[in-house]
């Protein structure tokens, strides 16, 4: 069974990045589920800016927000460039192209 047919009949959905992060609204809530943290706006401000929302990246801080040198890090977010966002590049050009091709099978509403 092709994709469209399966997109059609409501058997498959697609899901882009953006559906798979967490929105600013929905990183408060995460950390003010927290309430050991007891972190500051500007602190969850910079931890989204950082992650961009993506979960895995969210719960780390999370669990490593106890550390005083991360928490520390948060008021440098300027200097901040981790190796892993010089290199990812790569990854994201390869999932894009893929939903690029996926997205041809797509209806456009």
């Amino acid at each position: 069974m092709g994709l469209a047919k399966l997109l059609v009949n409501n058997v498959a959905l697609v899901l882009r990045a953006d559906d798979l992060r967490f929105s600013p609204a929905e990183v408060d809530r995460f950390f003010a589920s927290a309430r050991d943290l007891k972190m500051s706006s500007e602190e969850v401000d910079a931890i989204y800016r950082r992650t961009e929302g993506w979960p895995a990246a969210l719960q780390l801080y999370r669990l490593t927000l106890v550390s005083p040198e991360v928490r520390n890090s948060l008021d440098d977010i300027g200097t901040y460039s981790p190796r892993e966002l010089r290199t990812s590049g790569l990854t994201c050009s390869r999932f894009n192209r893929l939903a690029f091709k996926i997205s041809c099978y797509v209806p456009h509403c």
